[in-house]
């Protein structure tokens, strides 16, 4: 008899879930003074642009206008939200709705983990998604991190099922998904664009069926360029040139590398550069295609002549960006920091240890390892911080699950055998 699509154990999990997530974003919310609505500085930059979707205004933002500013994943899904409670939506209610559609990311970990391997390690791999502080803490502020995850962990069960299906035609159709998914992803994350070509080209390296991986690569390249092409042309009739994701590549660049950069974001830089683009005589039409040229160039400039000092800061941004504690020394207090690190530091290591101990299984359980690497070749190039590793972790905790169950059964039964085993 075939599972049931929603098994209860997941039902019970998304309900933990949610509740775990709307009980921090109720706290966050009762923290939050008075004058100020958000936490962090990009929410402000969300929140505007899905109410210039929501009222079907221009998507563009600031003064001179940024029309290619962020990508319209998260603004859109704030969108809908701002259409249903209108004009004055309060920022609780983005809390409670980013909270729902992170809680998303519970259900993909477990058909992964239940697909990857069984029923057990799928019910593990949820349970550690709902409660992992990262993502439970993420999930209840207006950032796009959290809906992200649940988008990527979609992604990765597609490519599995894809993988292995024995029908060609349920088969391309998976990895089609996988590849519209990933261009979803990127819609949310503009940094993840390039994690489907890494993928590919580390499976292609190192994987045995390489007919095979090249024609699933044709596929799900398919349905990144089928899931983007839509901002791509938008981007290319307003600004007039192709954009493959934002005119901020070239701001978040020089974030990460400039003669004062410290690793951490600080883009106090953008209104002197902004004055002195207006005294060069730039038009506000032209302001955001000049400035992401223009601090781009200075960015690899000051890569060029100071190769050392942006070694270092490399290595910075990879610390930061896999420190146990956090950053931020407002959000270093005792409690904090050991609830991050409790969380932290067993999914890591268990999760790096049973994704090299199940990666010889195939393609789908490598990429629960690639994106500690794709993440951390990003970020020491841009800037560091611990939320930017989420997804890497969301993923690992389906080969740390793996382990775990692996160890209790061989101790329950005595047994040496191996379990589980990759169900491939």
């Amino acid at each position: 008899m075939r599972a049931p699509l929603f098994p209860w154990p997941l039902l019970g999990l998304l309900a933990l879930a949610l509740a775990l997530r709307a009980g921090c974003a109720m706290w966050i919310e009762q923290g939050i003074s008075a004058n100020t609505q958000f936490l962090f500085g990009d929410s402000d930059s969300y929140w505007r642009l899905g109410e210039q979707i929501a009222h079907r205004q221009p998507y563009e933002i600031g003064d001179p206008p940024a029309k290619a500013f962020r990508t319209p994943g998260y603004p859109a899904a704030l969108a809908l939200l701002f259409r249903v409670l209108g004009p004055e939506t309060p920022v609780v209610a983005a809390r409670l709705w980013t909270a729902c559609l992170s809680s998303l990311s519970v259900a993909g970990v477990f058909w992964l983990g239940e697909r990857l391997f069984d029923r057990t390690v799928g019910v593990f791999a949820g349970l550690i998604t709902t409660v992992y502080p990262g993502s439970v803490a993420t999930s209840a502020l207006v950032l796009s991190e959290g809906p992200f995850c649940a988008v990527v962990a979609f992604q990765m069960l597609c490519w599995h099922n894809g993988w292995f299906s024995d029908d060609d035609e349920n088969r391309y159709g998976w990895l089609f998904a996988a590849g519209a998914l990933s261009g979803l992803a990127t819609l949310f994350r503009p940094s993840w664009l390039l994690f489907t070509p890494f993928a590919i080209s580390v499976g292609l390296a190192l994987c045995q069926e390489r007919p095979r991986q090249a024609r699933a690569a044709t596929v799900i390249l398919l349905g990144l360029l089928a899931a983007m092409s839509p901002w791509w042309l938008r981007n290319y009739r307003t600004v007039g040139q192709f954009v493959p994701t934002t005119l901020q590549v070239g701001a978040s660049l020089y974030d990460g590398l400039n003669p004062h950069a410290t690793g951490a974001s600080n883009m106090d830089f953008i209104a002197p550069k902004i004055a002195a683009a207006n005294q060069a005589g730039v038009g506000s039409e032209q302001m955001e295609v000049y400035l992401n040229t223009k601090l781009r160039e200075d960015a690899l400039n000051f890569t060029s002549s100071n190769p050392q000092q942006a070694i270092r800061l490399a290595f910075v941004k990879l610390l930061r960006m896999w420190n146990a504690l956090p950053n931020d020394a407002q959000f270093r207090t005792p409690a904090i920091s050991m609830l991050l690190a409790a969380g932290y530091v067993p999914v890591l290591l268990l999760g790096v240890i049973g994704a090299l101990r199940y990666w010889r299984g195939g393609v789908p359980y490598a990429l629960c390892l690639m994106p500690v690497f794709y993440l951390s070749i990003i970020h020491m190039i841009f800037v560091g911080s611990i939320r930017y590793r989420l997804p890497a972790m969301i993923l690992l905790s389906v080969p740390a699950s793996a382990l775990v169950v692996e160890f209790w059964r061989k101790r329950s039964s005595h047994s040496a055998s191996p379990a589980p085993e990759p169900a491939a």
